[in-house]
C-alpha cells in the first residue's frame, strides 16, 4: 500500500526571510528547498509532492532560514504522518 502526498508550506513574508526547507523522515526520507525573495516571496510556497510513498510512520518538518545580522537564525515545525496502520498507535 502507497499513496501521494502533498506538502504545503505557508511562510509570511518579511525582508530577513532567505530560504525554506521541508523534510519527510522516515521509512523513506524526501527534502526540498526552495530559495525565499523577502516581502516579496508569496505566503503559499510551491508544494512538495512525494509519489508513491510507502506505509509507515514519517516526521514532517519545515524549516525557515532568516539572515539577521548575516547570521543565520531558524524556526522550525514539526508534525507527525502515518500511512496504513501505525504499530505504535495505542488506539
Amino acid at each position: 500500500m502507497s499513496c501521494d502526498v502533498r506538502i504545503d508550506v505557508r511562510i509570511e513574508p518579511h525582508p530577513d526571510n532567505r530560504w525554506w526547507t521541508v523534510e519527510l523522515d522516515g521509512p523513506v526520507f524526501r527534502s526540498s528547498t526552495q530559495q525565499l525573495n523577502g516581502e516579496q516571496s508569496p505566503k503559499t510556497q510551491a508544494p512538495m509532492w512525494i509519489n508513491r510513498l510507502p506505509m509507515g510512520s514519517y516526521e514532517v518538518r519545515a524549516i525557515l532560514y532568516r539572515d539577521v545580522a548575516q547570521e543565520h537564525e531558524a524556526a522550525r515545525a514539526i508534525t507527525k504522518l502515518v500511512i496504513g496502520d501505525d504499530p505504535n498507535d495505542p488506539i
